[in-house]
């Protein structure tokens, strides 16, 4: 008896079994190629590195530009439809220069950024006035869109909150503060202003040192 069970269910188990690998196969076969794709696509999406120059000394009588870098790994895809929203809060009290998420200035050339490519994107422009005043008359603008926003000089301090979004890679936000102070120099009539990230762009939510 024992034997004859053997018998009549090894063929089931058999077909069982010769049935899950067809479906197994197939199962491969319909999802297998998106998934790997999936995959290659994930590895190969944009990685982009944001930074800024800690430092920007501006002379009396010139003006210079907050520049923010935004770099493209090598050997990745390129970064599609780069969108720089801004958010800048006067932090010192000193005045209501406050905006929130509007578009920095981009040309129509510069929205896409090419595996090992670098591209400099200006957040604002500081204009250092060639007077004898101290402290130095400064003046400059935050460059948005659709307008110039004014930004005040020497003394003053903006909470600024950047998100970096695109069509083909995650957005991240990043977070820093910007502060104005009189640069070094002998004679307090003709010492540069310093423009200072006092604290770094740095992902929302991590702590600086």
């Amino acid at each position: 008896m024992l034997s004859a069970i053997d018998v009549d269910v090894q063929p089931d188990v058999l077909a069982y079994l010769t049935a899950f690998g067809t479906v197994g196969a197939v199962v491969v076969a319909l999802f297998g190629p998106p998934w790997h794709e999936w995959r290659r696509r994930r590895r190969s999406r944009p990685r982009l590195e944001v930074s800024a120059p800690e430092h920007l000394e501006v002379p009396r009588g010139s003006a210079r530009r907050i520049a923010l870098n935004v770099a493209n790994a090598t050997g990745r895809d390129r970064a599609e439809g780069l969108e720089l929203l801004l958010s800048v809060d006067r932090s010192d009290g000193g005045g209501e220069e406050s905006f929130r998420q509007l578009n920095v200035r981009i040309g129509e050339n510069e929205i896409n950024i090419p595996p090992g490519v670098t591209r400099s994107y200006a957040l604002a422009t500081v204009d250092v006035a060639r007077s004898d005043s101290s402290p130095p008359s400064v003046s400059g603008a935050w460059l948005t869109a659709d307008r110039e926003r004014p930004l005040s000089g020497e003394g003053s301090t903006y909470r600024v909150t950047l998100v970096v979004a695109g069509s083909n890679f995650d957005a991240v936000t990043l977070e820093g503060v910007v502060a104005f102070a009189k640069g070094p120099g002998p004679d307090a009539t003709t010492t540069p202003v310093l423009v200072t990230w006092s604290t770094p762009l740095h992902a929302a939510g991590q702590q600086t040192v």
